[in-house]
């Protein structure tokens, strides 16, 4: 993908460029609660930079972070939940703004994550809800975007019912500048959260409960359930209970498709 390319390049370019050299250090901003400063040294380093693509290499390569929790919170600078290598060139580009003197703060330096989404949702998403063509029982549909994997672009969730055993959570992802399907996150009327950056899916249904985890590996979805368990009645409402409660703490945005095309059977 384009755009992740270009700060893969950008990053671990700046990165291998400076590592083993001496470089001068720039003052952390109290006001931005010391964001980019993994060592605690307050200032923003080189090396900050450094450890926050280390990190992020280790966790696409399945691993930990490495990464204690204060530092987990500095290193994600565009405040999105996860280090990735956005993060990571952020960092360097805050660094490089205030060694020019230029004193920006982090949300004028990561606004671009924002604009870059923004782009990337209306060339390629958009057109592509524009023309879906599922249908939800006899309501309009909903859908969610939640970066799966990590890298910095959402990945689009769309929940399809055409029979009434034919229902699942299809996932869409941006892949050589196209929307490719990547999998099913689980049945249709999950409930969807994030929770210490892992994605669920909560389902229930006749007395039946399963939370199923769900990752992804570059452009393949995989879930695993990690609950499963049947218990009609008064069990099954503290389940829907249990559910409301993590739509407010964790629950992903949901959209509706309202605004775009009509649906066909």
């Amino acid at each position: 993908m384009k755009h992740k390319n270009k700060l893969l390049a950008l990053a671990a370019a700046g990165v291998l460029t400076v590592t083993g050299m001496t470089m001068p250090a720039v003052q952390a901003a109290s006001d931005d609660n010391m964001y980019g400063d993994l060592d605690g040294d307050g200032a923003v380093t080189i090396s900050d930079a450094y450890r926050t693509l280390r990190a992020y290499s280790r966790v696409s390569a399945g691993g930990d972070s490495g990464l204690m929790d204060f530092q987990l919170t500095a290193a994600d600078v565009n405040r999105d939940g996860f280090v990735t290598i956005e993060d990571a060139y952020y960092i360097l580009k805050y660094y490089a703004e205030h060694f020019a003197g230029n004193q920006v703060t982090w949300e004028e330096v990561t606004r671009e994550t924002v604009v870059v989404a923004s782009e990337l949702y209306q060339e390629y998403y958009e057109p592509f809800l524009r023309n879906i063509k599922y249908r939800i029982s006899d309501a309009r549909g909903s859908y969610y975007f939640a970066d799966l994997n990590h890298d910095g672009i959402k990945e689009l969730i769309i929940p399809r019912c055409t029979y009434a055993y034919d229902s699942s959570a299809n996932v869409y992802t941006i892949s050589e500048n196209r929307v490719v399907y990547a999998g099913t996150a689980g049945e249709a009327y999950a409930t969807y959260y994030c929770k210490n950056g892992i994605y669920y899916g909560y389902f229930i249904k006749g007395g039946n409960r399963i939370i199923r985890k769900i990752t992804m590996n570059q452009t393949t979805v995989t879930t695993t359930v990690v609950t499963q368990e049947y218990s009609p009645g008064e069990q099954e409402a503290k389940w829907m209970q249990e559910i409301k409660d993590l739509e407010k703490q964790c629950g992903l945005p949901t959209y509706k498709l309202d605004d775009f095309s009509p649906f066909y059977e």
